[in-house]
């Protein structure tokens, strides 16, 4: 009938080197589960699939001309200073599923194989480039437009890794709903 209440303390503070502490050792006994598990993982299954073509017709495939650019690439490089306003001659186009700024003077003046190339070498090139050049690269052909476009390094290789992981698809307008107006 009468219950006893028993005070509880607070649990001893664990003495002794980290490594025979209770909680440490599980701790580390779940990472290296974890690291042989991951290992496993990469061994058998082998990484990314890289059997990809790459199209060899780009723009760095051509030899380049007397100037290093790539032949029939022609844009005016004189204006190097940085424009306080914007150039008078940027429209706008849709490249797959995205809008982007383009340039008669400025680039891209080739459109040609599904890459968009050929930018000035000016302030106002580096901006359009750097609008269109990303937006290739969720297109179908975005091997060629990483290999032939974007600088070679760390940081390429493991964008090239991770976008190897989707799947490629041509359906533009996936995920979108479309209704048709009912006519009464």
């Amino acid at each position: 009938m009468f219950i006893r209440r028993r005070r509880w303390s607070a649990p001893p503070e664990p003495s002794g080197p980290y490594w025979r502490q209770r909680g440490w050792q599980w701790s580390a006994g779940f990472l290296a589960a974890v690291l042989v598990v991951g290992g496993i993982t990469v061994l058998v299954t082998g990484g990314p699939d890289r059997t990809g073509t790459v199209d060899s017709g780009g723009p760095l495939a051509a030899t380049p001309g007397a100037d290093g650019r790539p032949q029939g690439c022609r844009t005016d490089d004189g204006d190097t200073a940085v424009p306080d306003k914007a150039p008078t001659d940027v429209r706008w186009r849709t490249l797959g599923v995205t809008r982007v700024p383009v340039s008669a003077a400025s680039g891209p003046t080739r459109t040609d194989g599904g890459m968009w190339w050929c930018f000035a070498h000016t302030p106002a090139g580096a901006v359009l480039a750097a609008h269109v050049i990303p937006s290739q690269l969720s297109e179908k052909g975005w091997q060629t437009v990483v290999e032939q476009q974007v600088v070679p390094g760390r940081g390429r290789d493991l964008f090239e890794f991770q976008r190897s992981t989707f799947e490629e698809t041509d359906d533009r307008d996936a995920g979108v709903r479309w209704r048709t107006p009912v006519s009464r």
